[in-house]
């Protein structure tokens, strides 16, 4: 199943051992450099893609914030079912705390898989989606650009 939690990791490890993009064309060089782009839209929405080389059917999406580059977040392997998702889900929390230590946040038992790593610039978030819409998410970002978009979404209180 593309892609495989090792290449998951490895562009992990890659994306954060480079100097994050600001401006779009920073960002669509840093695709490039890592392998990142789609190769066709989903949806209506730039920031939304799939087909990209070697993620199988993963959707790609990235968000910026006052013309900076926030993060970027993968949809993968959906449809995969429960029991293969959180087998997923516990490979990748334990490659993520092998880099990045404990998760400074993690979901209570009777909610979804989840759980957030940081590394004191960037913040990675994983959830395993279970019941409606089956699939891992992961997003890697710029800790300080996506706390100044969530305040001023109204999502993280000042």
């Amino acid at each position: 199943m593309e892609p495989t939690l090792d290449h998951v990791l490895a562009t992990i490890d890659a994306l954060v051992a480079s100097t994050w993009p600001t401006t779009e064309a920073e960002r669509i060089a840093w695709f490039t450099e890592h392998n990142l782009h789609p190769t066709r839209a989903l949806g209506d929405d730039p920031e939304w893609g799939t087909a990209v080389p070697g993620w199988g059917d993963a959707a790609i999406t990235w968000s910026s914030f006052e013309d900076e580059f926030v993060d970027v977040g993968w949809f993968l392997h959906p449809g995969a079912g429960e029991e293969v998702l959180t087998a997923e889900f516990a490979q990748l929390a334990t490659g993520l705390a092998e880099r990045f230590g404990d998760p400074v946040e993690y979901s209570d038992p009777d909610e979804p898989l989840g759980g957030v790593w940081q590394d004191g610039v960037h913040s990675i978030q994983l959830y395993a989606h279970t019941e409606e819409g089956d699939c891992l998410q992961i997003h890697v970002g710029l800790t300080e650009r996506e706390e100044a978009q969530a305040i001023a979404s109204g999502e993280f209180g000042v």
